[in-house]
């Protein structure tokens, strides 16, 4: 009889316990489909005020903020007090793998959420928790000669576009590779051009390339749809008098059909903006004399940032009538004498600027800048830091500066946009980095002394408080 009763009641603490469990299942599964509910609800909330926006005139109807989004896109929202609606246009026209010159950076690395969805939306103002950066370096072996010396780097999608400048004339000067998904990579095609490529420029199947040459400055490449390459044309800058000798190719960019090529210190002019709306006759429109070195030009919403090895190392220059450039404000920090402009970026109105070092560091001679504003250059509007073998690559996003440097172990370096030490992090390359650039939530770093990229992923990690 103690038997049975043992039995039953084993039976009973067995049905209870699954009774529990399945009450925890239900209650679950019930959190979770409310949740589903809402978001289909805020969604389709969202796609009657997109309809009835594509219905009415901007004037006509309330509630929209447009505001800088990236390097070259819109962010236009909605916002009701139930609803919020976000939408990305690209300023530059077509779809957003072809967008014309500029990176396609998300607006936050570390967030790993698709950028405008409904988390992001949601958690964009996070004032609960504390994060810290975790940094994550996928290297890719190119199939190259190991001494190859490699220029520039550009990246869409999972194609990598990569230029080297060799001393053996007979080797490409550009090359196309897949970037796999367990770090393998195939050369997807290649071209010799001549002289060899400096630095280039990508607007949807062309690509123009600043080329250290006397018999031609710039040069315009298309690709086809199996990104096979072709040269169609070699634009070479006339001699301001018969005995000057030739300029060379340093820097470019692109914007609306006009090329904007930089050159090295020369008896003409160092900053040119040339058409190229027939890219087999390419026309100059414009140019200004820089007095040196041009090593970088970044273009955006119709002005110039030329960084350069003069005394004014950053310039912003109106562009919007390229056959009359306008000169708007520059920046001209110590140490000017010895150190160069080197590269420039622009994130929502934030404006980057980097230089060398110029040989040995001196602290009081910052070699990071970051502007609030991208023009005009005022000093209390900037922050710097001391980065002791110069900045070779500077992007940001909407919490953190993105830094590449030659210092041994801290070779890639965040901050906030502060530029404080307090608030820096470094993290060690395999090598040496050449140039930076980004696609999505991802940081692609190309070597300066072996065939490689590394390819940065950043998460967070929360801390609540």
């Amino acid at each position: 009889m103690k038997t049975v009763h043992g039995i039953i009641l084993i039976d009973i603490l067995l049905a209870l316990s699954l009774g529990f469990m399945f009450i925890i299942s239900l209650t679950s599964i019930t959190g979770y489909s409310r949740d589903i509910f809402y978001k289909a609800r805020d969604k389709s909330g969202e796609l009657d005020v997109y309809e009835q926006r594509a219905l009415t005139s901007h004037d006509a109807f309330h509630g929209f903020s447009v505001k800088p989004y990236g390097n070259d896109r819109e962010e236009e929202t909605y916002s009701s007090s139930s609803i919020m609606f976000t939408s990305i246009r690209v300023l530059s026209g077509g779809n957003i793998d072809s967008v014309d010159q500029h990176a396609l950076c998300s607006v936050d690395f570390s967030d790993d959420s698709v950028i405008g969805s409904y988390e992001w939306l949601r958690n964009r103002n996070e004032s609960t928790s504390t994060y810290s950066l975790n940094v994550n370096v996928r290297t890719y072996d190119l199939p190259l000669a190991p001494t190859t010396p490699m220029t520039d780097l550009e990246v869409r999608g999972d194609i990598a576009y990569v230029s080297t400048d060799s001393n053996a004339a007979a080797l490409p000067d550009i090359y196309i590779f897949k970037l796999g998904d367990k770090e393998n990579v195939k050369m997807v095609s290649s071209l010799n051009t001549g002289p060899g490529i400096d630095n280039f420029a990508m607007a949807g199947s062309f690509i123009y390339a600043a080329v250290p040459s006397t018999v031609g400055q710039l040069h315009v490449l298309k690709q086809d749809p199996s990104h096979n390459l072709s040269l169609l044309s070699r634009y070479r800058l006339l001699l301001p008098y018969a005995t000057a000798t030739p300029a060379l190719g340093s820097s470019i960019a692109y914007d609306d059909g006009i090329v904007f090529l930089g050159t090295e210190k020369w008896a003409g002019e160092e900053f040119l903006a040339i058409d190229i709306g027939d890219p087999f006759t390419p026309v100059k429109l414009s140019g200004v004399e820089i007095g040196g070195k041009v090593g970088d030009i970044f273009v955006h919403a119709g002005k110039a940032y030329v960084s350069g090895a003069d005394r004014l190392q950053l310039r912003s220059i109106d562009v919007r009538d390229p056959s009359s450039p306008l000169f708007l404000s520059g920046f001209s920090p110590s140490g000017w004498q010895r150190q160069e402009g080197k590269t420039s970026s622009l994130f929502e109105g934030r404006l980057d600027f980097g230089r060398t070092s110029g040989g040995y560091n001196i602290v009081s001679d910052a070699e990071a800048f970051t502007f609030a504003r991208s023009s005009p250059f005022v000093d209390t509007d900037v922050k710097s830091a001391d980065i002791s073998q110069g900045v070779y690559g500077i992007i940001s996003d909407r919490l953190h500066e993105f830094i590449i440097t030659r210092q041994a172990g801290r070779e890639f370096q965040i901050y906030d946009h502060t530029m404080s030490a307090s608030s820096s992090l470094q993290f060690s390359l395999p090598t040496l980095p050449q140039a930076m650039t980004c696609y999505g939530n991802r940081i692609y770093i190309l070597s300066h002394t072996i065939p490689a990229i590394y390819a940065i992923t950043i998460t967070r990690n929360y801390t609540n408080i």
